[in-house]
């Protein structure tokens, strides 16, 4: 399906932070402290829309003491958006280059926000550290389209 991401067309329609926090109780002086990150995706059929939430938490085994959770909208042009759909059994498959490139942009956003939202705090030296986005995403997207 790499081909069918050829020359797609799309425009961040709108950034969201759905979660931030910061737990100072959390932290701890040891170096074990261990990053997760994670992303998911989801559509909107009526608008073209992919949504991807990208998930970051630092923790120390397992209490977290930074969390970030962003979406990013990304509108499709109405012809891309037409070779993902499949009439025949009602699907929208995304093909995973797209998926990738847009994750990228999403998570490279987060790590700003991440910066700016700790840039004054005792956590200013926990930076989002650089993610293998494409290594993330195995396959295409498949979404019902009913």
């Amino acid at each position: 399906m790499s081909s069918k991401n050829k020359g797609v067309g799309f425009a961040l329609q709108g950034l969201k932070t759905e979660q931030f926090a910061i737990f100072p109780e959390n932290i701890s002086d040891t170096e074990n402290q261990i990053v997760s990150t994670g992303l998911s995706f989801s559509i909107n059929i009526e608008k073209r829309i992919i949504a991807v939430i990208s998930y970051l938490e630092f923790h120390n085994e397992d209490k977290v003491f930074v969390k970030l959770v962003l979406s990013a909208n990304f509108n499709i042009e109405e012809k891309s958006w037409e070779s993902f759909t499949s009439t025949e059994n009602n699907k929208i498959i995304v093909p995973k280059g797209l998926l990738g490139h847009l994750s990228a942009i999403t998570v490279s956003t987060a790590r700003g926000v991440l910066f700016a939202k700790l840039e004054v705090t005792q956590f200013s030296k926990y930076l989002m550290p650089l993610v293998n986005v494409a290594g993330m995403i195995k396959e295409d997207a498949v979404f019902e389209s009913d």
